[in-house]
C-alpha cells in the first residue's frame, strides 16, 4: 500500500484530502505543520508528500519538502496551493517538486496527479535499477580487464582471451 504524507494546516481541508486518497487505497499520514510532517517521515518510509505552502510556524510547506528530502531524496511531492504568489512556483521547482495544484482542485483532478506522481516514482525506480544492472556488468568485464593488465605475474599464455571470430574462405558454388 502506498503511503502519503498530507500536510495541510487546514483541519477542513486535510480531512477532505485524506478522506478522498484513502477512499482509493492509499494509506495517509496527516501533519499539520511543517515540523509534524518532518517529524512522521522520519519515522517511516514514505511515497508522497502533498503539501500546502502557507502555514504559520518558521517552515512553510516547501520547506518542509526540502528538508525532508536532505534525508529521504527520492520521495514524491506535489505541491498545494490557494495563492499565486511567482515565488512558490520557483521555489517548489527548486526542491524539485513533481507537480503543482492551485486550490480548490477536484477530487478526480488530485487522484489523477497522485497516480501519475506514483508511477512515475516506479518507472524511476525500473529504469535506475536497470541502468545500475547494466553499468555493474559492463564494470564487471573492465575491472577483469583491467586487473589483467595491472597484474605483472598474470601470464596471458595460461589465460589467452577469446581470439575474435572471422568468417572462414568465401568459396564460390559452382
Amino acid at each position: 500500500m502506498e503511503s502519503i504524507l498530507v500536510l495541510e494546516d487546514d483541519e477542513n481541508f486535510r480531512a477532505l484530502l485524506s478522506d478522498t486518497l484513502s477512499d482509493e487505497g492509499y494509506e495517509v499520514i496527516e501533519a499539520a505543520s511543517a515540523e509534524e510532517a518532518i517529524a512522521c517521515a522520519r519515522k517511516r518510509s514514505l511515497h508522497l508528500i502533498l503539501s500546502d505552502v502557507r502555514m504559520a510556524g518558521p517552515l512553510d510547506g516547501v520547506g518542509a519538502i526540502e528538508h525532508i528530502k536532505t534525508f529521504s531524496p527520492h520521495i514524491r511531492s506535489i505541491v498545494l496551493t490557494g495563492y499565486t504568489d511567482q515565488i512558490v512556483p520557483l521555489r517548489a521547482a527548486q526542491v524539485q517538486a513533481d507537480d503543482y495544484l492551485f486550490k480548490p482542485v477536484q477530487p478526480t483532478q488530485l487522484l489523477d496527479v497522485v497516480r501519475l506522481t506514483l508511477d512515475r516514482e516506479n518507472k524511476t525506480f525500473d529504469l535506475l535499477g536497470q541502468l545500475l544492472q547494466t553499468r555493474a556488468l559492463k564494470l564487471g568485464k573492465c575491472g577483469r580487464i583491467l586487473h589483467e593488465d595491472a597484474d605483472p605475474h598474470y601470464d596471458r599464455s595460461r589465460n589467452p582471451a577469446p581470439a575474435p571470430q572471422r568468417p572462414g574462405p568465401r568459396i564460390p558454388h559452382r
